[in-house]
């Protein structure tokens, strides 16, 4: 089924042919840390050797909340200019995203303005006219963000291939690193931020421009207890921000509770997996939640694919 969403203009205030994105999709308003990993993946995305055999790719792995979505939008942004021929953004945790993804490109780009009857009538049409047009053109980079690897059969068609082009996955798994169905990409796999890193973030998230040696020492005892996560940070400096409570009370709370039991993000997740009668899925989260971040995610989704 082809999507309908409204035609893309070109920014020309934009360094690059097209820039392709999801609706909302902005610079990050702060980011901190993480110049190694950004000059890492500069250097492999612009190797000669892979982009003169065809495309180069890197996938960014940590678990969730670990910061790879946002070091990827750091990176687009930074580097629009070092890709003339289009910077290329789709959100790939399910199919459907995919599909949506590449219409988006196909309507903005891959196909031309016509009425003719040969248009594209279903999606694997459309994604075969999208292929065709990162094949005949270069110097591109697509992202394909939150990406799952299984079932390689039915993502080879959403993995194109060009010479003097990049790109970049960001996923939780990493097994699929010198993988040929997906363009043997290059693994970074991203630590948590350092616990000044994390300090530092969370002191700007909140406003803390000056912050005094309390304030430092309180918000030290957080992120320790956030695990550095910089998509925690952000869920807890937001929560902070709404209540405006002092920060010395916010966390004698945070540290006397469980672990994002009065965060925005966690609460929601658990109201609606309640009120829709996910039973199973709440089991889960209470499993998880008892023996904190231990369990590997992946082993989570070998559970659920394999045969009884």
């Amino acid at each position: 089924m082809i999507h309908s969403v409204a035609s893309i203009e070109p920014d020309a205030a934009v360094p690059t042919a097209h820039f392709i994105k999801p609706p909302g999709f902005r610079p990050n308003s702060l980011f901190v840390g993480r110049e190694e990993e950004l000059e890492k993946m500069h250097k492999m995305l612009f190797d000669k050797k892979r982009r003169a055999e065809g495309v180069a790719a890197v996938l960014l792995q940590c678990i969730p909340g670990g910061g790879k979505t946002h070091l990827a939008r750091e990176y687009v942004y930074k580097h629009l200019q070092d890709f003339p021929g289009g910077v290329f953004w789709v959100r790939a945790k399910s199919q459907e995203q995919l599909e949506a993804g590449f219409w988006r490109i196909a309507e903005s780009v891959a196909l031309k303005p016509s009425k003719d009857s040969n248009a594209p009538k279903n999606s694997d049409d459309f994604i075969i006219c999208v292929n065709e047009w990162f094949t005949s053109h270069h110097e591109w980079l697509l992202v394909l963000d939150g990406i799952h690897f299984d079932h390689h059969e039915q993502l080879q068609k959403f993995i194109p291939d060009s010479t003097d082009s990049s790109l970049i996955y960001t996923s939780t798994e990493r097994n699929v690193g010198g993988d040929h169905h997906f363009m043997n990409p290059q693994v970074i796999k991203l630590p948590p931020l350092s616990a000044r890193e994390a300090q530092e973030l969370f002191l700007k998230e909140i406003g803390k421009t000056t912050p005094t040696t309390d304030d430092l020492s309180e918000a030290m005892k957080l992120v320790q207890r956030m695990g550095f996560l910089p998509e925690v940070i952000h869920v807890a400096a937001k929560r902070l921000k709404e209540t405006e409570e002092p920060l010395a009370k916010f966390a004698r709370a945070y540290a006397n509770g469980p672990k994002l039991r009065t965060l925005d993000t966690y609460v929601a997740v658990r109201d609606q997996l309640r009120d829709s009668g996910a039973h199973e899925a709440l089991n889960l989260i209470s499993i998880l939640c008892y023996f904190s971040g231990h369990i590997p995610v992946e082993m989570v989704a070998l559970g659920e694919t394999s045969d009884p």
